[in-house]
């Protein structure tokens, strides 16, 4: 028995008159059979009637009062217990994390804004008291008002938690199909994912912290999991939808999670356009490239695309941001064939001739070399005790080394000693 059910138990105790011991207890004092006049003893005289009629009257409307304080107040206090006792608690992610509470007759016990999105979408709702059915039909229709929700900003989260775990999958696949259907009705090809979910202490903690439900919670931690790269915090502050894209790249599976639908992905340039960008800057047509990965990814707070292809024996491997279409990062390497290891023969080995080393005037030089790089990052000029350039060598390749800084950014650059293309480039920003 929980705390509000003591209470109210108390409190039917405290209000119920105290007779029917009294009268038992009288009884139990007698020796043989009770007689009338002998019952009429505990009752109150009435000089209008007959007391033996009149003490049996009262005897009895006391006792069947009794009964109907008694009993109605259990019937009672168990009709108000099941009436606002939490059954069921039901959280909406899409930015907006809102969460219900919902008792055994799925009336609304209290809906709560979790975030400052969910705050506007409760705005001038009160949702206490009505039916489950009509408060997600009010939640969905005020998300899609509000933009929260539309063909671009498809996905949903829908987790459920219920002591018993029948009726929580139960009641997860049942709004899933509801959520889908209201969003077919209103044209959206809606991408929902449910889930069931149990309270955990470390779970809440990070809800709480980062401002979302128990179940939006479970899923970042899910895929924080299983990607060491990825920051909790920034994960926490993305869209169900573009939770789900990342999941979706990452061929990401629960058993406790189903998904209907697709999460859209055209807030993106897509992954042939990045590909794309990526064959342009390194002068390779697409018949010569051969694919190896382009997938949509998190990196540096921002959603990229990571992408790998083979030209001839060079590997490339691009980082295209995916809004803007800019190239964040990019490296090749050559893969180098095998050395095949000669046959055991008493033939003396023939070493093949060395091929002679470029001259240094044929290189481009450090102010040439600088140049290509700042022209490359769009500056003018940076200031000269942050640039360095240096010439390096490796695998019969000579490469100048340019690394400068500009504001709070870096810049690192490898550029052909020769020809003066860049090999490789990387900018990080230091916060």
């Amino acid at each position: 028995m929980n705390q509000v059910e003591k209470q109210l138990k108390r409190a039917i105790d405290a209000h119920t008159p105290d007779v029917l011991e009294k009268i038992l207890l009288r009884c139990e004092q007698q020796t043989g059979d009770v007689t009338m006049t002998e019952m009429i003893g505990v009752m109150p005289k009435v000089a209008s009637e007959p007391k033996a009629n009149v003490a049996w009257k009262r005897w009895v409307s006391t006792v069947a009062a009794l009964l109907i304080v008694v009993f109605g107040g259990y019937y009672g206090y168990g009709y108000y217990a099941g009436n606002v006792a939490v059954d069921s608690v039901i959280a909406f992610d899409v930015n907006p994390s809102i969460q219900l509470t919902v008792n055994r007759a799925e009336k609304v016990l209290s809906a709560k804004a979790l975030n400052s999105d969910a705050d506007i979408i409760l705005k001038d709702m009160n949702l206490k008291g009505v039916d489950l059915e009509v408060a997600v039909n009010a939640l969905i229709g005020a998300m899609l008002k509000n933009g929260y929700v539309d063909e671009i900003k498809n996905s949903i989260l829908i987790s459920v938690e219920h002591k018993n775990q029948q009726k929580s999958t139960a009641l997860q696949t049942r709004l899933s199909s509801e959520v889908a259907s209201l969003l077919d009705a209103y044209s959206v090809k809606g991408a929902v994912l449910s889930q069931t979910v149990t309270d955990d202490e470390r779970l809440a903690a990070l809800a709480k912290e980062h401002g979302t439900s128990l179940g939006k919670a479970a899923l970042v931690d899910l895929l924080v999991s299983q990607d060491t790269r990825l920051n909790f915090a920034d994960i926490a502050k993305l869209s169900i939808n573009d939770i789900n894209l990342l999941m979706a790249a990452k061929g990401m599976t629960t058993e406790n999670l189903a998904s209907s639908g697709r999460a859209n992905s055209s807030e993106y340039i897509g992954e042939e356009k990045a590909l794309s960008v990526a064959r342009q800057h390194a002068n390779v047509q697409a018949s010569e490239a051969t694919l190896s990965k382009v997938k949509l990814d998190w990196d540096d707070r921002r959603m990229v695309y990571d992408i790998e292809f083979f030209s001839g024996d060079v590997e490339y491997d691009y980082e295209i941001d995916a809004v803007t279409g800019a190239i964040l990062a990019f490296d090749r390497d050559v893969a180098h064939p095998p050395i095949a290891k000669p046959l055991p023969s008493s033939r003396p080995a023939i070493v093949p001739p060395v091929a002679p080393s470029p001259q240094v005037d044929q290189y481009i030089g450090n102010d040439k070399a600088k140049r290509i790089a700042l022209d490359h990052a769009g500056l003018q000029d940076a200031p000269s005790n942050r640039l360095r350039v240096s010439l390096d060598s490796e695998h019969n390749k000579v490469t100048y080394d340019v690394e400068f800084r500009n504001g709070r950014t870096e810049y690192e650059y490898e550029i052909d000693a020769i020809s003066g293309q860049i090999i490789e480039w990387d900018s990080e920003y230091d916060d």
